[in-house]
């Protein structure tokens, strides 16, 4: 999806696509690997798309320390009009140090690139990770968007995660509609080296 198309859809007058509610996969990694931390606040997150800023909200509530970029400026100032860190940024070109961040997540984010695209974003979430620092991404593997999607399969995302160790590939199914539609997401966990 070309950056004007997402100004498109965060700037229309309809709720598709501005989320409330943080993703359940997002708030289940987050809390089993750092949950029982006492200082949460330590834990500096980039939230890779972060849309209208629902899992913003669910950092900032559970005192995480999290900031979110979107290609979308409509989305960015609904995000800081809710008091977050947040700003306009293109994934393959972050606007951050290296070794920034103890976690980065993707929530259906960087799948709507091309593959170069998407290389080009792996190696810069490597570059603002922090050594042992998490990637989890949520990519789809199956499904019938009608928006500029790669479809990533698990050998794939091994490729382009080559200089990560891949904790974990885990696969979601789910239909809809009676079961006529289908969609394949894939949950990675993975970890850039020391």
């Amino acid at each position: 999806m070309l950056r004007n198309d997402w100004e498109e859809v965060y700037s229309a007058n309809t709720f598709r696509n501005k989320n409330q509610y943080p993703s359940e996969e997002i708030i289940s990694f987050m809390m089993r690997n750092y949950g029982e931390l006492k200082n949460k606040s330590s834990i500096k997150v980039l939230d890779m798309g972060c849309g209208w800023g629902n899992n913003l909200k669910f950092l900032k509530d559970q005192g995480f320390s999290g900031t979110g970029i979107d290609i979308s400026k409509t989305a960015i100032q609904n995000c800081i009009s809710l008091g977050y860190d947040a700003k306009v940024c293109d994934f393959g070109k972050l606007t951050f140090h290296n070794n920034s961040f103890d976690v980065v997540f993707d929530r259906q984010a960087i799948q709507h690139n091309s593959i170069k695209n998407i290389k080009k974003t792996i190696q810069e979430v490597e570059r603002v990770l922090k050594k042992d620092g998490s990637f989890y991404s949520i990519m789809v593997s199956e499904a019938n968007y009608d928006i500029y999607t790669t479809y990533m399969t698990e050998s794939g995302i091994r490729e382009i995660l080559s200089d990560f160790n891949i904790i974990s590939i885990d696969k979601h199914i789910k239909t809809s509609d009676n079961q006529s539609v289908k969609s394949t997401t894939l949950l990675i966990h993975a970890k850039k080296p020391f």
